[in-house]
């Protein structure tokens, strides 16, 4: 059976590769969920250490990113934020992605950028293994979405 032109699998099985290059230039452990002692019900991170107190959040996107793929990045900025407030202290946030022209959202001049900086979020952008890139190229190929005429 095909996947729906929306489904997002390829994206998802990409962001570990993103987490785990974060967890070898750090050189710690990242467990994906809802880090322990925190009242954010729903929320859950792409990985996170509370022995290290390092939260992360990975985007696989290739390419500018739309206005909707730029809402879900500034989403997980707030997500990590907001967890931050919520366990106390200062955590170290890095938002993790695969292309650089996708990370281009969240530095510059714009609102997004300034937020990155105002609350130090760490923006890293590490490559995939090929077959891994081009099956989320693919998905995002078939992902391609148009108004219908009326």
């Amino acid at each position: 059976m095909a996947n729906h032109v929306s489904d997002s699998s390829a994206q998802r099985a990409a962001e570990p590769f993103l987490i785990g290059a974060l967890e070898h230039e750090l050189g710690i452990l990242f467990v994906p969920g809802r880090p322990e002692g925190g009242s954010a019900p729903g929320v859950k991170l792409d990985g996170f250490s509370s022995e290290h107190r390092v939260l992360a959040e990975a985007y696989a996107r290739h390419g500018v990113l739309k206005p909707a793929q730029r809402h879900k990045v500034a989403t997980d900025i707030l997500k990590m934020i907001y967890v931050e407030r919520v366990l106390g202290g200062t955590w170290r946030k890095c938002l993790c992605f695969a292309d650089e022209a996708a990370a281009q959202s969240v530095q510059g001049d714009g609102w997004l950028a300034q937020t990155v900086r105002t609350f130090g979020v760490e923006v890293r952008v590490y490559p995939l293994p090929a077959d891994v890139r081009d099956a989320v190229i693919a998905a995002q190929k078939r992902q391609v979405m148009v108004n219908p005429s009326l």
